[in-house]
């Protein structure tokens, strides 16, 4: 599995689990879930040192009363925020893929 390494002091790490960052997302995802939800799996690329990395979420979207640009601002803010308060720093890239549009 892979981790976040954490550099807290000059001797001591913490290391965040790929596991608990996938919640967090999860998490930004179900919160919205009147206008988005999953497609496939977040997929999470690590960078080889373990101190960032790359997130990419392919989506469907019901689109109501919401802008395509609105969603979008308000789950990559969302997620870029959870994510840095859970590792300390915004992820390196955050790739989102709309695969289906519902008109609701």
């Amino acid at each position: 599995m892979n981790q976040i390494k954490l550099s807290i002091n000059n001797s001591n790490y913490a290391f965040i689990k790929e596991n608990a960052i996938l919640q967090v997302i999860q998490s930004v995802i179900f919160k919205m879930n009147q206008k988005l939800s999953l497609a496939s799996a977040i997929e999470l690329n690590f960078e080889e040192d373990n101190e960032n990395l790359s997130i990419n979420l392919y989506l469907k979207l019901n689109i109501e009363k919401f802008s395509l640009a609105d969603i979008m601002q308000e789950l990559t803010n969302r997620i870029n925020e959870r994510v840095k308060a859970l590792i300390g720093k915004f992820p390196k890239n955050l790739l989102v893929s709309v695969l289906e549009i519902n008109h609701v």
